[in-house]
């Protein structure tokens, strides 16, 4: 809250990653139950959020659970995907590293880093007062909010699409529009889960310009699938499993 000295200092991402070998310490029934909501409500998701400031002082969340989760989906999904493919043993290393250490770290280290930059240097609410401390988007909370919008783009641009399968692989513009169509709609999911994340900090404002990547992704894919025979789905499926 606004005024009220720091209690302990944000977790550092060394830290938090040491965590994740400490599973007492990690709460994976409230890790589900926010991943249920960031699909059906991810604002009541969010309202956690403040409580934890409230506690601990300070926005990022201190516990793994999350990514050990995420990491665990991604591995499955690999499975299920190396066995519709029946690829080798390389291959299915191959599509786990890529979409958890690229996809999900890389990627999300990236994001954390430009939103993070983005918040504090134009979407902060002018400077604090003598009567106020100043606070600023910490990084560890730029790198949760990727984590809860990934979970969705996961499930939209894996899970869905993987019973999806035959017809998105098929060549002609009805796979095009299928695929292309569903990664739109992953990433509109993605911008929209992020937009929450930093719209429940209350020295933010104008955060809705979370939203306008979404936009652009979708005119510019729209644009892709009319004019040229990009399908997303067999372009990336293409990168791990030839």
């Amino acid at each position: 809250m606004l005024g009220e000295p720091y209690l302990q200092p944000t977790p550092s991402f060394l830290t938090y990653l040491r965590r994740v070998i400490t599973w007492r310490e990690m709460d994976f029934e409230q890790s589900f139950t926010n991943m249920f909501y960031f699909c059906i409500q991810p604002s009541r998701a969010y309202r956690n959020t403040s409580y934890h400031k409230q506690t601990k002082n300070f926005w990022a969340r201190d516990d793994p659970a999350p990514v050990v989760v995420q990491i665990a989906f991604i591995l499955a999904a690999s499975v299920a995907y190396s066995a519709a493919f029946a690829s080798s043993v390389g291959e299915f290393l191959w599509y786990f590293f890529f979409h958890s250490s690229f996809f999900f770290f890389a990627i999300g280290c990236v994001m954390s880093t430009i939103s993070r930059f983005v918040a504090n240097r134009y979407l902060r609410t002018p400077g604090p007062s003598h009567h106020t401390i100043e606070q600023r988007v910490e990084w560890m909370y730029a790198f949760d909010v990727h984590c809860n919008s990934y979970f969705p783009f996961f499930l939209w641009t894996t899970v869905f699409q993987y019973f999806l399968l035959p017809l998105l692989l098929r060549p002609g513009i009805l796979g095009r529009f299928l695929s292309n169509g569903i990664h739109v709609v992953a990433v509109f999911q993605y911008c929209y889960v992020s937009f929450l994340g930093f719209n429940v900090l209350p020295f933010l404002h104008n955060t809705q310009y979370w939203l306008a990547p979404a936009a652009v992704f979708a005119l510019v894919m729209l644009l892709l699938t009319l004019f040229t025979s990009l399908n997303l789905t067999r372009l990336l499926l293409s990168i791990t499993f030839g």
